[in-house]
């Protein structure tokens, strides 16, 4: 086996008489599948054969032998040492010199020969020197004998022992005891270079030249002592040096006929691994040139269809649901301008929403979805995904929770066709998905956000019914015990109960309100254009989108003129009145400042939705077929129009001709002055007076009856405990409480109902108004 990562792709070829075969199979590892080339070009097929080639080179006996790191018993020669100089120890020396031996078992028995070298041979310059030799060198030593004794404890006496009797018996004798130590010294610098190349190159050959180094020293341990038992050489021995040196001078050449062999190696293993990396290289930059090139060819020549045959499968005749996206935004675009960009600031700074390393879900809850905020959160995830797949979903009129989600997996695979591509269990999954089942296909879902490095999705709700609810429901408990890949997903839902609320969620309707001579003018903009078929026709499920947005917009506008109007017949009341119609322990001032704060228009709002109730909250289809005709009515003036049949792309029955300065013309609404101009004219016909002088009649009479119950109440007790009843309350209790008792009874609601009605009048004229005033502006 090598030392180096073996080449990613095992490449396997086939020759004939004529050179090698076109055929070339690449087996890519690290998931890349099987990449097939049938008829690459002649410079595609160079670099295949210079690659097979160099990987072939590594397959030869003689080239393999250096790179293989598969061992042998490496330690059998330094096993065989250490038993041969047990037997001669057995045999040669005493019971206590054997015991002696054996009692030293580790390096600090050597450290203090050292030591007492140290201090003995101190008095002469060069014995101390070489006794620092010796202990620095001890360290060498210990690391070797370290990996020696792994095997077999029993090493470690031999080996420390050995050393520590012969520095001990030559501690006498300083030119013995130097020659000795420079001979230590010398095989612990030689114990170190090999350490060092074996780190380097852990090749089974340099493990085995490691070993009989390892052999050479214990057996130079041995045949120094049994050199020194020898009783005619002993005296010899402690008195001169020189037999000594002699003696073991095969031991020094054997030594430095290793390190040579080592050094050898290392140059030899070093060039190979140099080419074996560079063959690596290549394989992998062919690897990836084929991955790119069959990848292209896949989306060129492959994806395509198999998009469309999925896509046909995936929404079972809900194709429209598949571009509602993108014919929303593309319509939203169209009416854009810089005005939004205040508002969307405030959303960013009350929510962070972007790619992160781990899964996060924020939920926005408001009761008016405004499609131009809808396109900025989009075009901030279009450029912040980066390698993230992107999915953004706007919720039709008919669309279903399957069909929801069908979008966002069809969104994911037009930006990751290489899923489609791969021959796996997923893959074949979803080429064969049949969505009959939102459990079936949600778990569809969670597998391929695994075989994706995420997702980053943005999920707008604007309807309330059971398929939304269950799919909104599915979404935020997903997050509950998701762990795959990070999914960042930004969903957006009424203010409705019925909806899941999670721990992160933002009453982004608290935040602000967007000024009616903003949204009011952009969505009469939009059905406009989609009546047009611009920027290009739109579905009936776009239509009634439009539509609806439309509706709701403006109802919601007519929702702050009422409280408006309502604040404005207070204060009238107050200012004319005063104390004689207010509670007796309220400062009618401090009233009205309080009754011009935002708690107070909250509450106002609230105590008008009887009015508020009689503007339903979807369009009804008789007001929408008056609408549409009051905007084909006012297009004839300026338009040729033409009938033709039904289609999917154009629904309706009718289309116009177009001039030819249209892409100027159908952006003129946008303008700042065109749309105050619009909502003005609006206003007038919302503004309605019958409506202010119903609120000017309802609220003096109820304020009147309101200070009377509570002087009543104040009497019925006696005079002191009435008194002090009343002002334990403090005034904003007794303001909340005020106008909670003025709008709770059933005058209140006749009231309010019939100012419903009034406006539900105001608001059909004051739409058809600025369906014209849209038209003109266009054309005129």
């Amino acid at each position: 086996m090598s030392i180096v990562p073996r080449s990613p792709w095992t490449v396997a070829t086939s020759t004939t008489e004529a050179g090698p075969s076109n055929a070339i199979v690449a087996t890519a590892g690290a998931g890349f599948g099987t990449l097939v080339s049938s008829g690459p070009d002649a410079a595609s097929a160079s670099r295949m054969i210079e690659v097979v080639s160099r990987s072939l080179v590594f397959q030869n006996p003689a080239v393999s032998r250096f790179l293989s790191n598969e061992e042998d018993k490496p330690g059998q020669a330094a096993e065989a040492a250490y038993r041969a100089a047990l037997r001669d120890f057995q045999s040669r020396l005493s019971d206590k010199e054997r015991n002696k031996l054996r009692s030293f078992q580790t390096i600090q028995d050597v450290f203090s020969v050292v030591n007492e070298a140290r201090v003995s041979k101190c008095s002469r310059e060069d014995g101390g020197s070489t006794a620092e030799r010796v202990s620095r060198t001890l360290n060498v030593y210990a690391k070797s004998i370290d990996i020696i004794v792994s095997s077999n404890p029993e090493y470690a006496a031999l080996l420390w022992g050995s050393m520590r009797f012969l520095l001990q018996v030559s501690l006498n004798y300083f030119d013995l005891f130097t020659g000795l130590s420079n001979l230590i010294c010398g095989i612990g610098d030689n114990l170190e270079r090999f350490e060092m190349y074996l780190h380097a190159y852990p090749t089974a050959r340099m493990k085995a030249f490691s070993y009989r180094l390892y052999a050479i020293v214990i057996a130079f341990f041995k045949d120094a002592i049994l050199f020194y038992k020898q009783s005619r050489w002993k005296k010899l021995f402690t008195a001169f040096w020189s037999p000594f040196d002699a003696k073991f001078k095969d031991t020094i050449i054997e030594i430095e006929r290793l390190v040579k062999l080592v050094e050898q190696d290392a140059v030899a293993v070093g060039m190979l691994q140099m080419q074996q990396g560079i063959s690596v290289i290549a394989e992998w930059a062919l690897g990836a040139d084929f991955r790119t090139q069959l990848g292209a060819e896949f989306q060129r020549q492959q994806a395509p269809s198999v998009l469309a045959e999925l896509r046909q499968r995936l929404f079972l005749g809900r194709e429209i649901d598949a571009t509602y996206h993108e014919d929303m935004m593309n319509l939203y675009s169209t009416t854009s301008c810089s005005d939004w960009d205040q508002f969307f600031a405030i959303e960013r700074k009350a929510i962070t929403w972007g790619p992160a390393e781990q899964s996060n879900l924020i939920h926005m809850q408001t009761d008016l979805v405004e499609p131009q905020l809808y396109r900025k959160w989009i075009c901030l995830g279009q450029t912040v995904a980066g390698k993230v797949p992107f999915a953004h979903l706007i919720w039709s009129p008919s669309m279903t929770a399957v069909s929801a989600l069908a979008s966002i997996i069809f969104q994911i695979l037009q930006q990751r066709p290489d899923v489609l591509q791969q021959d796996s269990l997923l893959s074949r999954k979803l080429k064969a998905a049949q969505p009959t089942n939102f459990d079936e296909m949600w778990n569809l879902f969670q597998e391929l956000l695994n075989a994706v490095p995420g997702l980053l999705c943005y999920i707008t709700i604007g309807s309330i019914g059971p398929q939304e609810e269950a799919f909104a429901t599915k979404v935020v408990e997903m997050f509950d015990s998701w762990s795959g890949n990070p999914v960042n997903l930004q969903l957006v839902t009424p203010l409705h109960p019925s909806f899941p609320k999670p721990q992160m969620s933002v009453d982004i309707d608290a935040e602000y309100d967007v000024s009616p001579d903003l949204d009011s003018p952009d969505n009469l903009h939009h059905v406009v254009l989609a009546e047009l078929g611009l920027p290009r026709p739109v579905s009936k499920d776009a239509k009634d989108s439009l539509w609806q947005s439309m509706w709701r917009t403006v109802c919601y506008s007519v929702n702050a003129i009422v409280a408006r109007q309502l604040e404005q017949a207070i204060h009238r009341v107050i200012e004319d009145k005063g104390t004689a119609v207010l509670d007796p322990h309220l400062d009618p001032d401090e009233f009205l400042d309080w009754l011009d704060s935002g708690a107070a228009s909250q509450l106002l709002r609230a105590k008008l939705q009887h009015c508020i109730e009689c503007l339903p909250f979807m369009l009804p289809s008789y007001l929408r077929t008056r609408f549409e005709a009051h905007v084909h009515a006012a297009l004839r003036e300026y338009l040729t129009v033409r009938e033709g049949p039904q289609t999917v792309t154009a629904p309706t029955f009718r289309t116009y001709d177009h001039p030819r300065d249209m892409h100027e013309r159908q952006i003129r609404p946008t303008d700042f002055d065109a749309r105050q101009q619009l909502w003005g004219e609006m206003r007038q016909i919302l503004n309605s007076p019958n409506v202010s002088d119903a609120f000017a009649a309802f609220i003096p009479v109820q304020l009147r009856r309101k200070r009377m119950r509570t002087q009543s109440r104040i009497r019925e007790l006696s005079e002191e405990e009435g008194d002090d009843e009343e002002k334990k309350m403090d005034s904003a209790d007794r303001m909340l409480q005020l106008l909670d008792d003025l709008f709770s009874g059933s005058e209140w609601r006749n009231v309010a109902a019939e100012a419903g009605y009034t406006f539900r009048q105001a608001v059909t004229s004051a739409i058809e108004l600025g369906l014209n005033t849209t038209v003109a502006t266009m054309f005129a």
